[in-house]
């Protein structure tokens, strides 16, 4: 795989291939711009026990310090050569592993061989990625929306050196005061269906936005819904309604996605284990002054 490379999800390589051709022939850049799609395919490994699985089979370290969250490096898995990606959409522990197609299947198999693994499905990714808080490309974010109202402002640098497509525009919606509708998460009083997509939410006896995917939250133990309302009602513990089958259900917007991703945790206990640490070592010092 070249470098720089841009990973993409399937949906969208042919929009953003003919976008970025686009801007190459706007600009006169002097860069070879190839879809390589074909030539390489990926595993997703996701679950707590992903780095006990992968260990075995590569000579890197793949501790916290050594392979952080969002990085990518070249290494051999299985004696394959690959590119590896430390995310998963699951929101969990876990890699993207990035090889030659004829490849993937040995890799496959020894991650098998642990006895560790097991496939999961659509559905069950679903399920983990809104509990997260993951934005899905096509619903929760189009072509139609901007970052801040797709709550992913944080992933934007407007004071940044370099100039980038868009950022007058963003300028303008923050000197605007902000988005007038933003992306929140609403946990949904439903046990017999799940919001899939484009049903309307209710306040009072109005239309005010639509969902834009959803699903059972397995590890909440409860429906989940993302959707786009106005952002006056974006405040936690508004209520709204959902209505799935020709019925409103009560709808609560939640302060933030319920179950926290894995790097985030990660950090929380190493910042909890540091403070235990410190506070013993001063249980310690204080008992030896004492004494």
């Amino acid at each position: 795989m070249p470098f720089p490379a841009l990973l993409l999800p399937h949906c969208t390589v042919v929009i953003i291939c003919r976008w970025i051709e686009e801007e190459q022939w706007r600009g006169n850049y002097d860069v070879q711009v190839s879809n390589v799609t074909d030539d390489w395919g990926c595993l997703g490994l996701a679950g707590p026990w992903s780095r006990q699985i992968l260990a075995p089979l590569v000579r890197d370290d793949l501790s916290d310090d050594a392979f952080p969250f969002l990085h990518c490096r070249c290494m051999t898995v299985a004696d394959v050569a690959t590119r590896a990606v430390r995310i998963s959409y699951t929101g969990a522990l876990g890699w993207e592993i990035y090889a030659p197609p004829d490849s993937l299947g040995r890799i496959y198999d020894a991650m098998v061989d642990s006895g560790l693994v097991a496939d999961f499905g659509t559905y069950a990714l679903n399920s983990l990625r809104i509990e997260k808080g993951f934005r899905a490309w096509g619903s929760d974010m189009t072509v139609d929306t901007d970052p801040y109202e797709a709550g992913l402002g944080g992933f934007v640098r407007l004071g940044k050196a370099t100039e980038f497509v868009g950022r007058a525009a963003l300028r303008k919606i923050r000197a605007d005061g902000g988005p007038r509708r933003r992306l929140v998460v609403l946990a949904v009083d439903a046990v017999d269906v799940d919001a899939a997509g484009n049903e309307s939410v209710w306040y009072g006896d109005r239309v005010v936005g639509h969902t834009t995917s959803g699903g059972y939250g397995a590890t909440v133990e409860r429906s989940l819904a993302f959707a786009y309302v106005p952002s006056e009602l974006t405040r936690p513990g508004t209520q709204v309604q959902v209505e799935l089958i020709g019925e409103r259900r009560p709808a609560v917007v939640q302060k933030a996605a319920p179950v926290k991703v894995e790097a985030v945790r990660a950090k929380e206990r190493r910042q909890s284990d540091a403070t235990a640490y410190d506070t013993l070592r001063y249980d310690k010092v204080t008992s030896m002054c004492n004494v």
